[in-house]
């Protein structure tokens, strides 16, 4: 049958890979590397009782993908929001519909006035009688509040950008290009986000204590937690930062801190006559969001000493058997000298990356006396005794045996990693982000993260929203895509092909190095 094509990869023999970066000879007969160690992290692939078959993080935390609420057909009735011409829908009207009085046409017109951002108000004229009616597009949010009640189309639109990490001036935009009229002003967009705030922290909130309620009744009153802070901005100038905390048998999140350094009504109102009536009836209402004071680097030691001093309280857990942390902080030994637990120690055991270090100079400590002693021999002139003097300390700091034994299970943070992706979608680090944003940002995520996206559903029932078919449909596949995406990333076959693929692209660069020479570096310009 001759060479098959598969996309811009072409398989040319069993021990020959091409494509566009060349041609590139597998190696033969290379000894595969051994682990001496058991991996235990929840966030690697987990195989089944025939060792064979993996299983991902992602399938084992949404596996309970609802059902389709009804089946598919290819005419069923309307329901949900649509984009419309309206040109096409009014003329439809002056073609078909009648007035009930004395079947003449009837003229669809808008309201200007009465329409509220993405709710629009339209009214059926006829203009031989004096009948008419007046309707909106959308229905209005019942049982919320004192006042106006708010439409449903402009709380489903906030909630929607705010999914994909927009705002006002992204609206305004997409409103534009797309000839709607305006959405909702800045003031009503500020009335929905609070309102979506209160109903994505309650349903986080309740995401985790499932999570926590799934520990208890595997494991009892004690767990062991990685935790990880991230940041808005780089360079430790950042205004924003969040300290997650994941179970590691679960790989789901059990409690998180978001951290604030400013608010934005202080700011405003700094400037301003304190003494003014103005003022004191907003000092009167206002609730300040700075919730850290401090510079943004001691944010993580902060955030970690807060979620484990409420674990007890709000979790019914004590974080006690293992604290896996990247080591860039101090929020370890601020645990512990905060003593949440009272004598309770916490137990601290190391990531991967420091294993594969402290495995390496393990292995040279037992194949040898130890490398200070070969660095010192006579025979290596090469070397200084000043260089050999500072090396040596270190090496016996890393291969103390303390300090070895921690790292023998393999954790990894790779789940902290993923979640902090996912807040940083919702809430992009290139724009400012207030204490509001903040949380809704966070909150989607952890409730993305545990649950999967349908847990979406639960933030609109909160508000007293019906979902819809629509979105239940749409949520479903999204969980359905990211479960594919998962197995197929975690798969022997998948990862045995980036590695060759990496290898296939520096070797192409390498050689584009090679005939080019250094073209871009510090100092090439003077």
């Amino acid at each position: 049958m001759g060479n098959r094509q598969h996309g811009k990869y072409k398989k040319r023999s069993k021990s020959v890979i091409t494509n566009r970066y060349g041609t590139i000879q597998k190696r033969k007969g290379r000894p595969k590397k051994t682990v001496q160690a058991t991996c235990t992290q929840p966030n690697a692939s987990h195989a089944t009782s025939s060792g064979t078959e993996k299983t991902s993080a992602s399938k084992r935390k949404l596996h309970n993908i609802r059902p389709n609420s009804c089946p598919s057909k290819d005419f069923s009735a309307a329901s949900g929001y649509r984009f419309m011409d309206m040109d096409i829908i009014s003329n439809i009207l002056n073609k078909y519909a009648t007035c009930p009085l004395c079947s003449c046409e009837l003229t669809l017109m808008e309201n200007s006035k009465l329409r509220r951002g993405f709710a629009s108000v339209l009214h059926l004229k006829c203009e031989n009688c004096y009948f008419s009616d007046t309707f909106s597009i959308s229905q209005k949010i019942l049982g919320e509040g004192k006042g106006d009640k708010p439409f449903e189309v402009n709380r489903r639109a906030t909630m929607a950008f705010r999914e994909i990490g927009k705002g006002h001036g992204a609206m305004t935009r997409f409103c534009a290009v797309m000839d709607m009229p305006s959405p909702p002003g800045k003031a009503s967009l500020t009335k929905h986000n609070k309102a979506l705030q209160d109903a994505y922290k309650d349903e986080a909130e309740l995401s985790m204590n499932k999570a926590a309620q799934a520990v208890r009744d595997k494991f009892g009153g004690e767990c062991g937690v990685s935790v990880d802070g991230t940041w808005q901005r780089r360079g430790y100038s950042s205004i924003n930062g969040v300290v997650t905390a994941i179970e590691l048998e679960t790989g789901k999140i059990l409690d998180y801190e978001c951290l604030t350094r400013i608010c934005k009504g202080c700011q405003h109102w700094s400037s301003k006559d304190q003494t003014s009536t103005e003022y004191l009836k907003w000092k009167a209402d206002h609730k300040c969001h700075i919730s850290h004071e401090g510079s943004a680097a001691s944010m993580e030691p902060v955030g970690a000493k807060r979620i484990w001093n409420r674990s007890v309280a709000n979790r019914n857990l004590k974080y006690t058997s293992k604290y896996i942390g990247d080591g860039d902080t101090k929020s370890y030994s601020a645990v512990c000298n905060d003593k949440p637990y009272g004598h309770i120690p916490v137990i601290k055991k190391e990531c991967r990356i420091a294993t594969i270090t402290h495995d390496a100079l393990l292995e040279v400590r037992v194949g040898a006396d130890s490398i200070g002693t070969k660095l010192m021999a006579p025979t290596h002139t090469s070397i200084l005794m000043a260089v050999v003097k500072e090396l040596k300390p270190i090496y016996d700091d890393l291969t103390k045996d303390e300090l070895i034994e921690r790292c023998v299970d393999c954790y990894t943070q790779n789940a902290n990693e993923s979640f902090n992706g996912m807040i940083w979608q919702r809430i992009p680090k290139e724009t400012h982000a207030g204490a509001m944003t903040l949380d809704i940002g966070v909150a989607s995520a952890t409730l993305a993260f545990n649950d999967g996206m349908q847990a979406l559903l639960g933030v609109l029932q909160r508000q007293n929203m019906n979902p819809g078919t629509h979105t239940t449909e749409n949520l479903k596949k999204l969980d359905e895509i990211r479960i594919q995406n998962a197995e197929r990333q975690t798969s022997d076959k998948s990862i045995k092909r980036r590695k060759t693929l990496r290898r296939i692209k520096k070797g192409y660069e390498d050689k584009h190095l090679e005939n080019e020479g250094v073209i871009y570096d510090p100092g090439m310009g003077d």
